[in-house]
């Protein structure tokens, strides 16, 4: 597993319903923000959670299919724009 797809699953929760039952399950994707709120000059994402100001924007209206893409472009950021 690569570390992108590892962080990935961490910003997934499954929640499950009263009703559920072996053939449904409710998937709820969390905002990556982590409250370090301040977009940065040099590459123009979040600090915090490396989205840019248009994805914090919009974040409560993206379907699942948008903010898993937003989630993966966090990650690729985190690589690129992070030095150890």
């Amino acid at each position: 597993m690569t570390h992108a797809f590892v962080a990935a699953i961490k910003n997934i929760s499954i929640v499950m319903a009263p009703w559920y039952n072996q053939r449904k399950v409710t998937i709820l994707i969390e905002s990556p923000c982590i409250g370090v709120c301040l977009i940065n000059g040099h590459h123009h994402f979040c600090n915090g959670c490396f989205r840019s100001e248009e994805e914090i924007a919009k974040w409560i209206t993206l379907n699942d299919e948008e903010k898993k893409e937003v989630i993966y472009l966090i990650n690729k950021r985190q690589i690129d724009h992070i030095y150890f």
